[in-house]
């Protein structure tokens, strides 16, 4: 299925010109206290980040989510003004690497839907709060995926290219090693990945989903006891994603819609066309 994909995201027309065709983008945030301000909100609960990989969204204190979000999002504010055109911080966090620890790594994904495919696009902004490089696991992307898989994801849907992974890992996974104070905004669709941190220092990340304001909050449910695996959509507020367990179907809501799960592709038609 084809939908209707606007690329209007940035004010700087040459940016959203860039992002359309490579589904990332590098922003300079030269304003170090905004670096400074939320690696110490970081360290003021940096105990709830003690596994391998930790993301906010994982933490399972639910006081902890909505009281990280609404620093991050307060901290981020102006350079989100600056850079986007009429975009909400939706669910603001950081995503942590333990020093020197192999369960660190993360397979190559797409993030999940929190919002219809069509119309905007939402966005995955990476800002680290340390320098990253292959060492302690810097973002690598796949350039120009996002333009063929924008069905809606449930947490648990599967990678649509798993059996291609090493493929596309030798010939397409392009690492981003970023200095100090650059950041990284990625389509949500765009296959994604990072090594382990085998530093000796943690790796810390602030982030920060981005929802085109004139997109309502979904969130999707695999139904896996149907064969297929259906997906169900429930629309919700933004403050859904700061109490609920990803994976786990919503008590009190109704689903407002159900579908057939994007099934993975075997093919590697595509592989030409991500040549960068």
């Amino acid at each position: 299925m084809k939908y209707d994909t606007k690329w209007d995201i940035f004010h700087d027309e040459a940016m959203n010109s860039e992002f359309a065709a490579q589904g990332y983008q590098i922003l300079t945030i030269d304003n170090f206290d905004v670096l400074n301000e939320l690696l110490a909100v970081y360290n003021e609960t940096s105990l709830n980040y003690n596994a391998g990989f930790t993301a906010t969204l994982l933490v399972p204190d639910h006081s902890h989510r909505k009281l990280i979000h609404e620093k991050v999002a307060s901290i981020l504010a102006p350079t989100i003004k600056r850079y986007f055109k009429s975009y909400r911080q939706m669910c603001c966090g950081y995503a942590v690497k333990k020093g020197n620890d192999v369960n660190s790594y993360m397979p190559l994904h797409q993030d999940i839907s929190m919002a219809k495919p069509e119309g905007r696009a939402g966005l995955s902004f990476w800002f680290p709060l340390v320098a990253t490089d292959k060492e302690n696991g810097n973002l690598q992307l796949v350039p120009k995926s996002h333009l063929f898989y924008r069905h809606e994801r449930a947490a648990g849907t599967s990678f649509p290219l798993l059996e291609q992974e090493e493929k596309l890992r030798e010939h397409y996974l392009k690492p981003i090693p970023t200095k100090l104070g650059q950041a990284i905004v990625f389509d949500q669709t765009l296959f994604h990945a990072s090594p382990p941190n085998m530093s000796e220092k943690d790796r810390v990340v602030a982030t920060n989903v981005l929802l085109p304001e004139e997109k309502p909050t979904f969130y999707y449910h695999r139904k896996v006891e149907t064969t297929p695996v259906e997906l169900e959509a429930y629309k919700v507020e933004d403050d859904f994603y700061f109490s609920h367990q990803l994976g786990t179907r919503p008590k009190d809501l109704e689903a407002i819609e159900n579908f057939k799960e994007h099934a993975p592709k075997k093919d590697t038609s595509l592989f030409p066309k991500l040549m960068i």
